[in-house]
């Protein structure tokens, strides 16, 4: 069980991405009001509410406008939900990765996602805990090779034991390996450029010009430098923003155990207005914490 969410009084949903517990992160939390609170209280019922019958809350907006930090215009969303689906095709534990299947249970927010990363066109920001699963690393890599620009920020050394159980691999790996990928595609690229076109050489380092790849940066997560012991020391944020209209927040990170074995809830919205309001202040409570890893 891994969603995060409040309902209160069947008028108001909060989506979070902390947990109730003692560790000091970065989160984020979308407060939300309107018919997507129905969503919830379904969710909430089909799944904890033991056959409970409730009634619809008559609301009449989408997120919130007196939300404490900054109103959030409306915004058309969509409840993603991804049961409980621990399932294998042979009776072996469930937490060795190499004897379950390879594609993720095709659950709607996992559906969402990867649809959402092979249909971008521009651009991709992704903000996750951890990064392990395989299927979201293999788009993210045919996304920059198509010429999307993709910004990935994660963290170090969070919760190594759980990733080396449930995906035998590390953040950190998986996205050295991610920047080598990157490298091999641009070197390879620039072997094919005649002699005489390298100013076509220079525009594919930078990822600009037609058939040639997207930038790619990548960023870790880390607590600005004496900033006080209520300085967050990790990113728990789950966010992905694709092309600049669709934004993606909720439970779920973008890793193994998210992607083949949790419950988790994630939402939807769209729309410019409400994505570029959702990254600002993303992106400012993000200053003076990333460390540059690559691009």
């Amino acid at each position: 069980m891994h969603p995060k969410f409040v309902i209160v009084d069947r008028q108001k949903g909060f989506m979070p991405s902390c947990n109730l517990s003692w560790e000091s992160w970065f989160e984020c939390c979308i407060n939300l009001k309107g018919p997507v609170v129905d969503g919830l209280v379904e969710f909430w019922t089909h799944f904890w509410g033991r056959n409970e019958l409730l009634g619809p809350s008559n609301n009449s907006s989408l997120p919130n406008s007196d939300a404490p930090n900054r109103p959030i215009s409306t915004s058309e969303t969509i409840l993603l939900p991804s049961p409980h689906h621990s399932k294998l095709s042979i009776s072996l534990p469930p937490w060795i990765p190499i004897l379950t299947p390879w594609h993720p249970p095709w659950t709607p927010l996992n559906t969402f996602l990867l649809h959402a990363l092979k249909a971008a066109k521009h651009s991709i920001k992704l903000i996750t805990p951890n990064l392990t699963c395989q299927a979201v690393i293999i788009a993210i890599q045919a996304a920059f090779a198509r010429g999307v620009d993709v910004t990935v920020i994660t963290n170090r050394r969070m919760m190594l034991l759980e990733q080396i159980v449930t995906a035998a691999t590390t953040t950190e790996y998986e996205v050295w390996k991610m920047k080598r990928a990157y490298g091999r595609l641009v070197r390879n690229l620039n072997r094919n450029i005649p002699a005489g076109h390298e100013e076509n050489a220079a525009m594919m380092e930078e990822g600009r010009g037609d058939e040639v790849p997207g930038k790619l940066k990548i960023r870790y997560f880390r607590a600005r430098p004496s900033a006080g012991d209520h300085e967050p020391v990790r990113s728990h944020v789950k966010c992905m923003i694709v092309d600049e209209e669709i934004v993606v927040l909720g439970s779920g990170n973008m890793d193994r155990a998210s992607w083949y074995t949790s419950q988790e809830l994630g939402i939807a919205c769209y729309g410019t207005d409400t994505v570029r309001s959702i990254w600002e202040m993303l992106w400012k409570g993000l200053e003076g914490r990333l460390e540059e890893y690559f691009g």
